[in-house]
């Protein structure tokens, strides 16, 4: 097949869940470099009206939710692209309410399929490495067997089943996208995030769930979005699913390490302590993608490494919450 690009110059596109962490990240770069006309949809149960706000009317803002068709419909029209990033994205909230779980990614993700069929946009939609459960495959290829260990990964494997059949029934161009561990400016969730308060709050201790020899394949924001412009710019990924992480994989403990020592810290200074056993219900205790798939078909390459993503980090996470270790005044 001959690789053809799709000019996502000027084009509408719908954008569910660009409240939200990623989603701000992705139409700010539809915005500065394809001159897009956006819509996001987004009820704001996690995402964050600010991140609405910094476009400062670049961007149309509909308050709605995916469960809706008619929202979701009335969103999408003319649309040529949906990115489908809107989901309940919490493992631990999946065990506790699975039905609201179901009804967000399950069925919020078949009314955007209807939405995009209706106006023959192409859908790329926001997965994630959970879908593989425990794997036995390292690192982890697409064609890896889907065996969910939480309700969140199970819904989100329905919503790509949707996608699949969506495609191969009525040739819509949809992609699923098995998001790993995204991680970034904006994110208020996530172990980094989570290694930062803690540390804020307190800095002689910090508490890691789990025995911290988990393993995670962590991805800079940034990296994430350019899989999302590739897959929606080419027709090769059509009716495709692709692994989008780092290709690494990195233990807790040495990202609690890491995260110190450029804090100024060490493990000598800060007690480490483990909650043991799994960090929660449904958590992968290893997670690494392959992305041979992606690099071959795509071109995809992360370019931002866990240390300078970290940078960034950190950097972003004191100029909005102050300095992790400022009421430590032994440092």
């Amino acid at each position: 097949m001959v690789l053809r690009i799709v000019d996502l110059d000027g084009s509408k596109i719908l954008v569910t869940g660009g409240a939200g962490f990623i989603g701000f990240h992705l139409c700010k770069e539809l915005l500065n470099n394809y001159n897009a006309n956006i819509v996001v949809l987004d009820n704001l149960s996690t995402g964050d009206i600010k991140n609405i706000q910094f476009f400062e009317g670049e961007l149309e803002f509909i308050q709605g939710d995916i469960r809706n068709l008619s929202i979701v419909k009335k969103a999408a029209k003319d649309s040529s692209f949906i990115f489908h990033l809107a989901a309940q994205s919490s493992v631990p909230n999946s065990v506790n309410i699975p039905d609201y779980d179901f009804e967000v990614n399950a069925r919020g993700t078949l009314n955007v399929l209807i939405a995009g069929k209706e106006n023959n946009a192409k859908v790329i939609y926001a997965s994630t490495g959970t879908v593989y459960g425990i794997v036995n495959e390292i690192p982890t290829s697409e064609s890896h067997v889907c065996a969910p260990i939480s309700f969140y990964g199970l819904s989100k494997w329905i919503g790509e089943e949707y996608c699949r059949l969506f495609y191969k029934i009525y040739d819509l161009p949809a992609i699923s996208l098995r998001l790993f561990n995204v991680y970034g400016e904006r994110t208020n969730k996530g172990v980094m995030f989570d290694f930062l308060q803690k540390i804020k709050n307190d800095p002689t201790t910090l508490e890691i769930l789990g025995t911290g020899q988990q393993s995670k394949d962590f991805i800079y924001v940034l990296d994430s979005i350019e899989a999302f412009i590739l897959v929606a710019q080419s027709d090769k990924a059509d009716g495709q699913t692709y692994n989008v992480g780092s290709g690494t994989s990195t233990k807790v403990i040495d990202l609690a390490k890491m995260m110190l020592k450029k804090l100024g810290l060490s493990s000598e200074n800060v007690k480490l302590k483990f909650k043991g056993g799994e960090a929660w219900i449904g958590d992968q205790p290893l997670t690494h993608a392959d992305l041979t798939k992606i690099k071959s078909e795509l071109g995809f390459n992360p370019k931002v490494s866990l240390s300078e993503g970290l940078n960034r980090f950190i950097k972003w996470f004191e100029n909005s919450y102050g300095h992790p270790k400022r009421n430590n005044k032994s440092y």
